[in-house]
């Protein structure tokens, strides 16, 4: 019974020293899964290596980010910035003066044209000038008779009617030869014109030609176009789910989708629309920008407006790494000296939460392993990220 008694209790105590060994053994299998962790997302440089690479300690700062609203459209241009060329009367081309491309100043002669009806034109003002003179005088003798004479009076109001009538016919006349460039003063003095000229209204470019010498053009028929890009501006297509999010005052920046390698540009929004399109669920956003030769009437461009400017935690994008679904950033750790002449940092790879970015900076959000005081690599990051994958390399 005692035998018994004693084997049980030999037994009891080396049960529960295999449970106590066990347990300092699982211990220290994390303590070295942890060690090891620590050591693969550690890179260890020397203050030579720190300085080849070029790498520099920044820290969190306050800055604003604005919400990046995604939108695209065409460089449109005011309606008064481009212009039709077209003959008022059926006529015959003489001479085009200019080519597609050609720069012109307001004034410069496009195209002349001539037509006999331009000359039956002048007579006409002609004949209805020396009617207005020949009545003009009679008017005045006569109002001299009727007052002296009641049986004139009738006379004069006849006279007067005609006069009237002359008149309106030659103020006419006079501004139907204004219309086509010919100054009614000189064709009362005898000067007929058999040849008119057509000139530009605006400064700008001829963007096209579709007349040629001899061709013979009907009223209102186009012969050039000119515009001016100087006040061309961007019309943008806007979802409506952005609608509330947009104001006049927005910056916005934009790239040209048919250039290589398009510059950004920027432009600020003038006007909202209140008005929305049924089939694409958009409104129209104008916005203006500086004249550059480059932004011409009807490039498709890609813009970004940006709304909801906010205060927030941010780092430069260069600190961050964006490995698949994982971000992350490198962390100084406190230098220590390993000899007299050798120092050696120590760079701990630490994830963090990310939101908007824009204009070269990452909001960092709340949650985030980093502090205001974190010494964080913000140039050189990517060398620390090959560094660490040799050092990952080796462990294998």
């Amino acid at each position: 019974m005692k035998n018994s008694i004693y084997i049980s209790i030999i037994t009891l105590f080396t049960v529960l020293a295999s449970c106590k060994n066990s347990d300092k053994a699982a211990q220290d299998n994390l303590a070295n899964i942890d060690a090891k962790q620590a050591s693969i997302d550690q890179v260890e440089l020397s203050q030579l290596q720190i300085q080849n690479a070029e790498i520099l300690i920044g820290y969190l700062k306050q800055d604003t980010l604005s919400e990046i609203i995604k939108a695209n459209g065409l460089i449109e241009l005011p309606p008064n910035d481009r212009v039709s060329i077209n003959a008022l009367y059926e006529s015959f081309i003489e001479k085009v003066y200019v080519m597609e491309g050609a720069s012109v100043k307001k004034g410069d002669i496009l195209v002349s044209l001539k037509h006999p009806n331009f000359i039956q034109l002048q007579q006409e003002y002609q004949q209805s000038e020396s009617q207005y003179r020949f009545l003009q005088k009679e008017l005045q003798r006569q109002q001299i008779l009727s007052d002296s004479n009641f049986a004139a009076t009738k006379t004069f109001q006849q006279i007067q009617a005609d006069f009237e009538s002359i008149k309106s016919q030659r103020n006419a006349l006079a501004e139907k030869l204004s219309l086509i460039g010919i100054n009614s003063k000189e064709v009362s003095e005898g000067k007929i014109h058999s040849i008119i000229y057509l000139t530009s209204p605006i400064t700008g470019t001829v963007t096209k030609v579709t007349g040629f010498k001899g061709q013979s053009i009907l009223p209102q028929q186009p012969l050039l176009e000119v515009i001016n890009n100087e006040h061309a501006y961007l019309e943008l297509n806007v979802f409506e789910k952005h609608i509330n999010s947009i104001q006049s005052g927005q910056k916005v920046d934009f790239k040209v989708s048919s250039f290589e390698n398009s510059p950004s540009f920027s432009a600020s929004i003038f006007s909202v629309g209140n008005s929305l399109d049924l089939t694409s669920r958009t409104i129209k956003i104008l916005a203006k920008f500086q004249y550059n030769t480059l932004l011409i009437q009807g490039l498709y461009v890609e813009a970004d407006i940006y709304a909801h400017p906010t205060v927030v935690s941010v780092l430069p994008e260069a600190a961050i790494i964006f490995d698949q679904n994982e971000s992350y950033v490198f962390v100084q750790d406190e230098t220590t000296e390993k000899s007299t002449d050798t120092t050696e940092a120590s760079f701990t790879k630490t994830s963090v939460k990310i939101g908007r970015s824009n204009s070269g900076l990452v909001q960092i959000l709340d949650g985030s392993k980093i502090i205001s005081t974190s010494k964080i690599v913000v140039q050189g990051a990517n060398y620390l990220k090959s560094e660490l994958g040799k050092g990952e390399g080796d462990d294998d």
